[in-house]
């Protein structure tokens, strides 16, 4: 259970959104520019706070779902029942809370996404609730499958499924299903808050559990394909990760042989980052530039957290979560943040992020912190 719980807790990658035509295998990665002692403000060095504004309406708690910042706004999944909307700055704009079981209203809110034209879009396991920016209904679409995620592609929508037999289908507008792929052998897929991740303009890529096997669907074209992440024999196929759940059920994670495994997938632009290991040899999680394949770091828990100064795993453990076109999102209880900066060098600093927290009496009473990590 403990190695479940680390395989997740670093288990994501970032993916260039300016690809547009893919290989056998995105990377072969060497880890030959490793250096544990490096501090990750180098390694991300565009992070920002976002202090979320309390109140009693935009109360997120301490069950937070999926992250998502679209358009100077963020929305935040909580509880598996409210969806609260912020902007940039972290004001509160709106909470959408249609719990019930009349026209428009939703069970439980499974996953949630944004439009094109910037409607949302929730699902509530059996259908997809859409309302417009105003919380407004707009459509109702009823599904034959039950569904725990949701991704939003034009006037159809990718839906990964839960105890069905198939883990990814395609349906439309109408709820019709027109493809399905991933069979699952009777045993559902585990859950991701972020299943599918944007590579370039025209590509999604679904990664069902820990396998080195990626379902890609290209988006112009409406084709579907397996590919790769990693090339080479030493990591967990598709064929191999069903064979063992077939031997050993949903336990079957305890059982990977010496091979390498992908904790997980995610997407942000101009890079490329995964984890991978085992249990002999750890899991490391590589940045690579998505256009060159060039290697630029090789996180591990011994890199130096000066951004948040809580402890490596402990800042990227919800990166998860988030989903974003511009940088990783990552949150932070505000007395666990605020615990950690105390131990900056630099809190006198004017500059300090301490600063943002001055005159909370109650930081346990607060919203999380939002951390924006990125890049350039």
């Amino acid at each position: 259970m403990i190695y479940k719980f680390i395989i997740l807790i670093i288990s994501f990658f970032i993916i260039s959104c300016g690809a547009d035509t893919f290989q056998p295998s995105l990377i072969c990665p060497d880890a030959k520019n490793e250096n544990s002692t490096q501090a990750l403000s180098t390694i991300f060095p565009r992070s920002r706070f976002v202090k979320l504004e309390t109140t009693d309406n935009s109360l997120i708690g301490r069950q937070v779902g999926k992250i998502k910042k679209h358009k100077g706004k963020y929305y935040i999944a909580t509880d598996f029942a409210r969806l609260v909307i912020f902007d940039v700055n972290g004001n509160f704009i709106q909470s959408i809370d249609k719990r019930g079981g009349g026209p428009g209203e939703y069970s439980i809110l499974a996953d949630y996404d944004i439009t094109s034209e910037d409607d949302i879009a929730i699902l509530d396991a059996k259908k997809i609730i859409i309302y417009d920016n105003k919380a407004q209904l707009k459509k109702t679409i009823n599904l034959t499958i039950t569904g725990f995620n949701v991704k939003v592609i034009n006037d159809k929508y990718l839906i990964c499924a839960s105890g069905e037999e198939y883990s990814v289908y395609l349906v439309d507008k109408d709820g019709k299903i027109l493809e399905k792929h991933f069979p699952t052998n009777d045993l559902p897929t585990l859950g991701k808050q972020v299943p599918f991740i944007a590579f370039g303009n025209d590509s999604i890529l679904f990664q069902s559990e820990y396998s080195n096997t990626l379902l890609c669907f290209d988006v112009k074209n409406e084709k579907f394909t397996e590919i790769d992440l990693c090339c080479g024999n030493d990591y967990i196929n598709k064929k191999e990760e069903e064979k063992l759940k077939k031997i050993h059920g949903m336990n079957y994670s305890d059982n990977f042989s010496g091979k390498n495994i992908i904790g997980g997938i995610n997407s942000c632009k101009g890079y490329l980052v995964f984890s991978a290991g085992n249990r002999k040899a750890g899991l490391k999680i590589y940045l690579i530039d998505a256009v060159s394949r060039e290697i630029k770091h090789v996180i591990t828990q011994t890199n130096i957290d000066d951004i948040s100064c809580t402890g490596t795993l402990s800042l990227l453990n919800n990166m998860s979560k988030s989903d974003a076109s511009d940088c990783f999102i990552t949150y932070m209880y505000m007395d666990k943040l605020i615990n950690g900066l105390k131990n900056s060098p630099n809190q006198d600093d004017p500059s300090s992020p301490m600063k943002i927290f001055e005159g909370i009496a109650n930081p346990e009473d607060e919203n999380p912190v939002l951390i924006e990590l990125g890049f350039e």
